[in-house]
């Protein structure tokens, strides 16, 4: 979100591709989370033979979460460059806002020519 407000010439699409790939990516960070913490609590219980505390569970939680969410925000930014180009920060949010951008002008031509209408063209 920071960098769609950072820049004026950023539009809709582009805050739609922020929002969704922040979306994914949370959802991913928290996948991966769980599954590291469960690893390691199942490992520490089962090779040790020691139960572990709520809160040293909870601390270890939000430590792989914080870890996890750095990283997939460090793997978003180096794929949006090898994408996009060295100049771009936006990760593949760029990417996406581009292709959404490209479909809806696709499909309002589509539908201009097919529909016949005679709207003023709308600028988007």
């Amino acid at each position: 979100m920071a960098e769609w407000q950072d820049d004026v010439s950023k539009d809709g699409y582009d805050l739609a591709a922020s929002l969704l790939t922040t979306i994914v990516k949370s959802i991913f960070s928290a996948a991966v989370t769980v599954v590291i913490v469960t690893c390691l609590v199942l490992l520490i219980m089962l090779v040790f033979g020691a139960s572990m505390s709520v809160v040293a569970v909870g601390a270890l939680t939000i430590g792989v979460g914080v870890a996890v969410s750095y990283g997939t925000d460090y793997l978003d930014k180096k794929l949006g460059k090898m994408v996009m180009g060295e100049s771009h920060n936006d990760g593949l949010a760029a990417v996406l806002a581009e292709h959404m951008r490209q479909s809806v002008h696709y499909h309002w031509s589509y539908l201009k020519k097919k529909l016949l209408w005679n709207y003023e063209e709308a600028v988007f």
